[in-house]
């Protein structure tokens, strides 16, 4: 239904596609390394399992932020990520909190 729904919507697409743009841009500031890819989802790159748990209990707990931890199977070994999933209702202060956070949660983990 959803999918239906945003093959029909253009605009939508396009709104999900700039709030992407705009985050990996803001994330780029602070040397956050995103996962270069065409898709809104943004991978961002850890590369430890556990250190992708911490800093997504981090980001939760501290920030009131989910960042979804992926893990092997899904990826391999070594190649962990946290998942951004933006939405157009993601103003541009949640993305500025969002880069900070991520910004802080790194330098305290040492990703």
């Amino acid at each position: 239904m959803s999918v239906n729904f945003l093959k029909n919507n253009n605009q939508l697409r396009e709104k999900i596609h700039e709030r992407a743009k705009y985050i990996k841009n803001q994330l780029k500031l602070y040397n956050i390394p995103v996962i270069p890819n065409q898709s809104h989802i943004i991978p961002i790159f850890i590369g430890d399992a556990n250190k992708a748990k911490q800093a997504s209990d981090k980001l939760m707990n501290e920030y009131q932020i989910y960042l979804q931890p992926i893990n092997f199977p899904t990826v391999n070994k070594g190649e962990e990520i946290l998942r951004i999933s933006p939405t157009p209702n993601h103003s541009d202060q949640m993305v500025l909190e969002l880069a900070m956070a991520l910004n802080q949660v790194f330098e305290e983990l040492e990703i």
